[in-house]
């Protein structure tokens, strides 16, 4: 299981979603329901909110954020067909959190514009250098915090984490998105448009920028503001013309989890390196977990590995991290926590 970008379709309905969400009918009377996931289209500014579900139906009910936002059905069946530009799909919000619906309309129109009227679609392309440094960006710091808190970087000193963290999860490609398209929402242009006009006021005017004008940099610094983390563009360039709104919730990702699940498995015994974690999953991802058991015993009791590229300590780091993770209510195959 490599933790890179993928092209796999997102499952939009999890066990776990499914679960929470009440029946249709169910909230006819509740003033403020609870919404209990997001979808959108990264093309586009269309937003479902789920509020109750039909499984039979495979029909959603909630808050339908389009040009014109109201409560409404959606079918579950027509957000998984839907295609956009170059193949896109409607998305859900991994990071989005159940709470009241005045809440999501107020979240709503902040990240877009003002409640019942969406702001207009600029750059939906996206730049990919500048979304590959937000997205890493994003990674390297929810890593190496992780890291530092289980006591595990005292060898990052004076290294830059950027280069030491691990290939970059899709969950980052999507958080990345997010604030990208937040960010464009909130300004009423592009951020190409301001790259652009960054790099030729640089061209006409280079005393004042003290730092090469990169796209690298200017994503890692959009994502920095958006974090509020004190780092900003402006620290070595004039202002870039966007507003960046800031975000209160930036989790761990759930890749950080799997390696925690790992650490308490098989920590004890030795120093196990993130990248060991990852090449085990990966190297025995199809396996079952009664038969990494089996062959572990056979290991033991003196049988060869059919392949030389297999080794003991990969078969173990799984079979521990699969347990560690079942324990803490990580789901491997989707890759987050279950509630």
């Amino acid at each position: 299981m490599a933790f890179v970008a993928s092209e796999r379709a997102q499952k939009l309905l999890t066990k776990e979603i499914l679960e929470r969400l009440p029946p249709l009918y169910s909230q006819e009377n509740v003033r403020d329901p609870v919404v209990q996931a997001k979808f959108f289209t990264p093309w586009g500014n269309w937003t479902w909110y789920a509020t109750e579900f039909a499984p039979e139906e495979r029909m959603f009910f909630g808050w339908v954020a389009g040009p014109e936002p109201e409560l409404g059905y959606f079918s579950l069946d027509e957000l998984e067909a839907a295609r956009g530009p170059a193949g896109l799909r409607i998305e859900r919000d991994i990071h989005f959190r159940p709470r009241p619906l005045s809440e999501v309309k107020a979240d709503h129109a902040r990240m877009g514009a003002a409640e019942g009227e969406l702001a207009p679609v600029y750059n939906r392309e996206r730049d990919p250098e500048i979304v590959d440094s937000m997205a890493r960006t994003l990674w390297a710091d929810a890593w190496a915090n992780n890291e530092e808190e289980w006591g595990r970087s005292a060898g990052m000193a004076g290294q830059d984490i950027m280069d030491l963290a691990l290939p970059t999860p899709e969950h980052a490609m999507e958080r990345a998105r997010e604030i990208y398209d937040a960010i464009e929402k909130a300004s009423g242009t592009t951020i190409e448009d301001a790259y652009a006009r960054a790099e030729a006021d640089a061209e006409e005017r280079p005393a004042e920028h003290s730092r090469e004008v990169t796209k690298d940099r200017f994503g890692h610094t959009l994502v920095m503001e958006a974090m509020g983390s004190g780092v900003a563009w402006t620290d070595d360039h004039p202002k870039h013309g966007l507003d960046v709104p800031h975000s209160d919730y930036y989790p761990l990702f759930p890749e950080t989890e799997i390696l925690n699940a790992a650490y308490v498995a098989v920590g004890e015994e030795r120093s196990v390196e993130p990248v060991e974690v990852l090449d085990a999953l990966n190297l025995w991802r199809e396996v079952p977990t009664q038969e990494l058991v089996e062959r572990i015993g056979d290991v033991e009791s003196g049988e060869p590995f059919e392949d030389d590229a297999q080794d003991i300590d990969s078969l173990r780091i799984a079979l521990a991290t699969r347990v560690a993770a079942e324990q803490q209510g990580i789901d491997l195959d989707e890759g987050r926590r279950r509630r």
